[in-house]
């Protein structure tokens, strides 16, 4: 048995586990006032979670866009295949594109850009994720994460170049702080408000398609759409654009 707690594991020797009902038990008599944590069992359970940081734009899966930066812990090399199950972080400089299958992280420290090609990839779970820069979508579904406190800060843009619906299940945020729609094709909105902290932008030539459910939109900062790129409002009395930021606003588009 073991506990992750602040990126440390701590390991017990003994412990009973039942295969048939799916759980285990062991006596818990160390931190009894702090219970704290992600609990598993298994063999060759390491110290701690290593942290891996770009240091160039390149592939996840290429060794080379990575470095081991573990406080303490930096000899051990890249995995083959790139972080896997690790803490991760894009500098703000770095650009970072997802071309193979189930790349996976503990947690993810976003400053730069992570692209998530769903067209060549799929199946990738970000942990806990974080950090003021930038998510590009090339689909409709976002990597499995939690993206609490990446809304807070960071920025998502559905790209591609073709059409395709957003599902609710695939935007798993109370807000986000920018929110853009570029690339080609429409992206199609489903029933549920939409709250956006900061930039609303429709870039390139997509159209967000609101024609349908006449969404409210609610935007904390500016809603632009480019020249090129078109904007299906909605025609019921719910299809409002709402500017409820505490700055001067615009919106800026025909």
């Amino acid at each position: 048995p073991a506990r992750l707690y602040n990126e440390f594991w701590s390991l017990w020797g003994n412990g009973q586990v039942y295969h048939d009902d799916n759980y285990f038990e062991f006596p818990f008599t160390e931190f009894t006032n702090h219970i704290q944590g992600e609990y598993t069992i298994g063999n060759d359970i390491p110290d701690r979670i290593l942290r891996f940081r770009s240091k160039q734009n390149g592939m996840w899966s290429d060794i080379a866009t990575w470095e081991n930066v573990t406080p303490g812990d930096d000899s051990a090399p890249v995995p083959p295949g790139g972080p896997m199950g690790q803490i991760v972080e894009i500098r703000a400089e770095d650009q970072v594109t997802t071309q193979t299958n189930r790349r996976s992280a503990y947690r993810s420290a976003i400053h730069g850009t992570l692209i998530v090609d769903q067209v060549t990839s799929g199946n990738h779970y970000l942990g806990k994720v974080e950090g003021s820069g930038k998510i590009v979508v090339r689909g409709a579904a976002l990597p499995s994460a939690d993206y609490e406190l990446f809304g807070e800060e960071g920025t998502l843009e559905y790209s591609g170049n073709a059409p395709y619906t957003i599902d609710p299940q695939f935007f798993p945020f109370a807000g986000i702080k920018n929110l853009y729609f570029s690339g080609q094709g429409e992206r199609r909105l489903t029933p549920g408000s939409l709250h956006v902290s900061g930039n609303l932008e429709i870039r390139d030539n997509a159209v967000l398609d609101n024609a349908v459910y006449s969404n409210p939109i609610s935007v904390g900062g500016n809603f632009v759409k480019h020249p090129t790129a078109g904007f299906a409002a909605g025609s019921s009395e719910s299809a409002r654009i709402i500017l409820n930021g505490n700055v001067p606003q615009t919106i800026q588009g025909d």
